[in-house]
Order: C-alpha cells, then structure tokens, then sequence
C-alpha cells in the first residue's frame, strides 16, 4: 500500500505546518544599533514619510528609533518596505534571507503533502489557528521565535490546537534544524509539557525532509498505525473515566457509613493480627476501589483493544523500561512511599519497634551514594504484627545486590523472583534494582531492633514489597515446595546498541554505527523454550541504515555486490522487515550458532543477504569488522551487530 492510499485509509485529509519561515513579517523589532544607523542614513523626506507612516509625523530622531524597535512597527515597515526606498529594504534582507533558507528546507515536505491532495495549510509563528480545519498530522517547529532555545512556544501552538479542537487526537512532528544532540535533549521535555502520549509523537530533523524516501517512510510509519493510536488514545481517557467513576462510588459508599461501622469490619481483625483502625480499614477501601474499577466496562474495552495488538505491528520501536513503565512495573511490586511514611507519622514504623513482611532496608551510609546491598524481611506477616512479642523472636531477611540501572534496564528475574525496581532514595531521576539472593539470609535479634529505636542501626527502611511478592520471596527463601505464581517483568525485551556492515564482496566496512551505545536502537527476546527469538530494530535507526546502505550504493556502483544491494533495496517492506523479526531453531541448534535473516521467505538468493547478530554469538559472522577479510562462508551483503550497552 502506497503513501496517498495508507493516507487515504487512516483518513488523514489536512495537516497543519507551524514554522517562522511562513512569518509574513519579522516578529521582532530593529535592533537599537540597526535603528540608528538606518535613521542616520534616510533623507529628510523618507524620514518625514517613515514618521507619518506610524502615525506619528512629529517624531524626532530618538523617538523614531525607539518606534522602529517595537515589533509591531518593524512588522508593519516590513509589509510596505518598498514605498521608503532601499535604505529600509537593505535592512530587511538579514531577514527575507534567513526566512527563504527556512522555506528551503521545510518546501520538500509541503510539496510532497500537497502532491497527495491532503489540505496543507501553513502557519507562521503566531499560529492563528482559529477557524482552521481540524488536522491529523500537525508538524511544529521548536524554534518559532529567535533567541533562547526553548520548548514554549511549540507547547503554546499545541495548545492553541487543542483549545480551538479540543477533541482532536492528531500525531505530532517537533521539527527543528538544531544539531542532533541539542534537538534530542528537548525532545521528552516537549512532549511532558505538552502532555502528549508517547506514541503520539516523534522528533524529526529537518534534513529528513530533502531525502525523498526517508520523508515517504516516515509519513507511511505515521499513516499505517494513525487509525490504532487514536484508538488507544480514547481508551486510556476510557480508562481515566472507569477510575473517576469508581473514585465516585466509594465515596458514595463511605458516604453511607457510620462511625460504627468502621469498627465492626475492624473488630475480628483486631482482636487476631493487632492491625490498627487506620492501616485495616485503608488496605479494606484499596480492594474495594480495585473491584469497582474492576466493574467498568471501559477497562475490559481497552483491555480488549490491547488483546488486538501485535509485536510485528509496532506503529514504532522504542526498547527499555520507560519512567512509565517502570513505575506501573514498581507500582505492582511496592507499596507506595506515602503509606510508609503515613506508618511513621501514626508511631507505626522502624523506630517504633513496627516490622512488616516485605519491608526494604539498605544501608544508612549509602543512601547519599552507590548503595550496594539491600535486606528484605521475610519473616511470616503473623509474626510480626505484634511488635512486644518480637523480644522473644528473630526477624528473618534475605540479602540483595544492589545497582544503580538506567531507564532502558530490564527486570529481569532470578530463579522465579522478580527483580525489584525503586526509585534511588536520595536523587529521584535515578533507579535501583535489587536482586534478591535466596540463598543468602541472616536474622535480627532484639539488640538489632532496638537499634531503630535508638537511631544507631546501619540500616534505613526504604520500601516495601507487597504481600503476593513478599510471599513470593518468603517461599523462595524457605525452599517450599509450593510456589506462588505472580505476573513477569512487562518487558522481556533486552535493549541493545546497534553496529553495521556491508560487504564490496572482498573486504567489509562499517556501514553505521551511529547507536552503537544507544540502548533504544534495537532489542531481541528469546522464548522461554530456548528455540525461538526475535529481534527488533527502532524505526529511525531502521531509516538510517538504508538510507546510508542506498548512499553506499552509490560510491560503490561497480562492487561484487551492487546488484544485490540493488535488489536488496528493491524488496517491498524492507524496513518493516528489518525492524520485525523473529525465528525458531532445531531442537539440536541453539540461538547463539544460528543469526537472524529477516529476508527469509525472499527470493532464494535473498534469503541470506542480511543477518543480524546477537550479542555473544558463535557464528562465521562474529570476526566481521572493517577491513576484514570476506570468509568462503560469509554470504551476507550486511551485517547487523546487536551490542549489549553497559550501564
């Protein structure tokens, strides 16, 4: 399905382009020195005009420089330059000069939108968006205004959209010309101000737009999954509403509670486990809120549109465990912090001889820096309700490592244990992830508790595993032959760098090796049974390899292996293919002896023309590297090298 037909099935009919190289007019005034010398150069008459002009006509030189710094002033000369002489145009030319390198740019994109029917309406800085049709595709340029390099402005033109729209669920292009590094690092602040879904929006470099085909497959990645992203976009406000409204229902219910009654759901409780009022009660209303949200039809829809999902689908490719995921991920795992602290302000914490299954410590002398090592209680919930019996008693808790992991780590668990994420104690833009080691486990005595009450224990509480993980370790520890089944990681992708090479068919060379340490650029899974993996390439670095494999080409028309490259770059969804692919193996093969081809199901003579290695492998590819050799068994015309990206 070509471009104009992808556009056509996701509905798109008008897209809004927002950048000062449509500005009419300069947006700020002269500069004071620029003023000046201009007023010094007008005759007396083009002075007299220019004066009357801003209707003004008794101004004299001082006050006619300060007119000409006002922006309006200056808009407003610009738009009738030529009656006041080229003196007054030559000022201009700065301007009129830099806004045609902006239109350069940016003409590509506008000529390909336009050649596809779609209403492509253009917008200066000042984005007058009232009245406009509704758009589906809107691009944004970061830089609307000179000056400080800023995301307000892009914020402020989305949310003139979505005011005078307000129902609108488009896809989002930041556009800039600033260097690759200095773009990126705007680009999340962008979207979290502006409040936009992940999937929702993406970067771009406008560079992109002059190349022809990278411009076509970055509008087909947008108009292909358009139709599922507005989808998820109203399920999660779907959802958003199912837990307003169940919020509503407890409050009623609470609403028709007497005092008493607290007491009476209390009252068995308290006189077997000595859980207080506060924390029974609160833990009571935290279940009854999951079951009303459990009875809104809004979530089993969204749950439904998520069944309809697949991994090959991906509308695009990011690896790793976001901020986001990776607090749904710690919310499954852990109480949250407040509900400690709470205990703490009600005299039920550490220091006040209270103890409870699942609780977190690391060492007070790290907590500022590299914590090391972490401990986690284990003892029975029980036990440890009543903290004037635990004189006669020991605490049992299992150790952990401890190390400081970025955002693309992944969970991965050990020996049916789910590595714990939480947030560092002292610097919040960091994580930690425990690994809790079964096999190693100490106590604490009375002399170790009454420590806490004091304020001299090495050790600080800073979490608390919920009680399905808490029993879950609890089991581990004890070597129970049962075991307590609990969900995995949400993300069993390993986030890799990705390196490049292609073969002249006698030596290879390094293609690309621009997220060699990019931990987003690809990932590969394995399944459980050892016999099956898949491999998944983001969409830009997708892009970018056969973008520079099509430049390659070009220098290398009379290699061996131009004719394949050519067929190569032939093949109708090359890119879908090389970011989606995934195999099955032998039962006497293993993953690490035999590469990923995702050609495979081409043209014979395509089937190898590509490999993509994992990191470790033992394959006749692993020794591939610029200026090596092209060994007799080395068919490939590329080589896609995933690299572990340490931490």
């Amino acid at each position: 399905m070509n471009l104009a037909e992808l556009f056509n099935r996701s509905n798109i009919r008008c897209v809004h382009i927002v950048d000062d190289a449509f500005d009419d007019a300069p947006t700020v005034g002269f500069n004071p020195d620029v003023a000046q010398g201009l007023v010094e150069v007008l005759s007396d008459s083009q002075f007299d005009e220019l004066c009357k002009f801003l209707g003004n006509p008794e101004m004299n030189d001082v006050e006619l420089v300060t007119a000409l710094t006002d922006a309006e002033q200056a808009a407003k000369i610009f738009r009738h330059k030529d009656r006041f002489g080229e003196h007054v145009e030559n000022v201009f030319k700065e301007f009129v000069t830099h806004r045609n390198g902006k239109l350069v740019k940016i003409t590509p994109l506008v000529d390909l939108l336009e050649s596809l029917g779609v209403a492509c309406l253009k917008f200066g800085s000042s984005y007058s968006v009232q009245g406009s049709e509704e758009p589906q595709l809107i691009f944004i340029d970061l830089m609307l205004n000179e000056g400080e390099i800023t995301v307000d402005d892009a914020v402020n033109v989305y949310g003139k959209l979505v005011s005078v729209h307000n129902n609108i669920k488009p896809f989002i292009y930041l556009m800039s010309s600033l260097s690759r590094s200095t773009f990126m690092q705007r680009r999340d602040e962008f979207r979290l101000k502006a409040k936009l879904f992940a999937s929702q929006f993406e970067a771009v470099e406008k560079n992109i737009f002059s190349d022809a085909t990278e411009l076509n497959s970055l509008l087909i990645q947008c108009a292909r999954f358009l139709p599922e992203l507005i989808a998820l976009h109203e399920r999660v406000n779907s959802v958003e509403t199912a837990i307003n409204k169940a919020a509503a229902n407890v409050r009623e219910t609470l609403r028709n509670m007497d005092i008493a009654d607290y007491f009476v759901l209390h009252h068995n409780t308290v006189s077997i486990e000595n859980v207080k009022l506060g924390t029974y009660i609160s833990d009571l209303l935290l279940e009854y809120l999951v079951q009303e949200v459990e009875s809104c039809h809004e979530l089993w829809e969204f749950a439904s549109l998520m069944d309809s999902w697949k991994l090959e689908q991906l509308p695009r490719s990011r690896f790793g465990l976001t901020y986001a995921a990776g607090k749904i991920y710690s919310g499954n795992l852990l109480h949250s912090k407040a509900r400690l602290e709470s205990e703490c302000i009600r005299l039920q914490g550490p220091e006040h001889g209270y103890f409870y299954l699942g609780d977190i410590f690391l060492k007070t002398s790290e907590l500022g820096n590299k914590p090391k090592q972490a401990l986690v209680i284990a003892t029975p919930a029980c036990d440890l309700v009543r903290p004037e019996n635990l004189k006669d008693r020991t605490i049992l808790l299992c150790e952990g490592r401890v190390n400081a992991v970025s955002l693309a780590t992944v969970p991965a668990g050990r020996g049916g244990i789910s590595t714990t994420i939480i947030p560092h104690p002292h610097d919040e833009k960091k994580q930690l992830a425990i690994t809790w080691e079964k096999k190693k486990f100490r106590t604490w005595d009375l002399v170790d508790l009454e420590k806490f009450k004091t304020g001299v224990s090495e050790w600080s509480r800073v979490g608390r595993l919920r009680p399905l993980y808490a029993i879950q370790l609890q089991h581990a520890i004890t070597a129970d032959l049962s075991r307590i089944g609990v969900q995995r990681p949400p993300n069993m992708l390993i986030p890799c760098g990705v390196e490049v090479f292609v073969t002249n068919g006698i030596t290879w060379s390094l293609l690309d090796s621009d997220d060699v340490r990019e931990p987003t650029a690809a990932a590969y899974s394995d399944t459980e049974d050892g016999k099956g993996s898949l491999f998944i390439i983001s969409d830009p670095t997708v892009r970018r390899i056969v973008k520079k494999l099509n430049a390659w080409l070009g220098r290398n028309s009379e290699a061996v292996t131009a004719a394949k490259a050519t067929t190569v770059l032939a093949i109708q969804n090359l890119e879908q293919k090389l970011m989606f692919h995934a195999y099955r193996i032998s039962d006497h093969e293993t993953l690490l002896e035999i590469p990923g081809h995702p050609l495979s199901g081409s043209e014979a003579e395509m089937t190898h023309a590509i490999t993509i290695l994992r990191p470790n492998s033992s394959t006749c590819y692993d020794g591939v590297n610029g200026g090596v050799e092209v060994s007799a068994e080395q068919k490939s015309l590329m080589v896609i090298k995933l690299k572990r990206v340490s931490h």
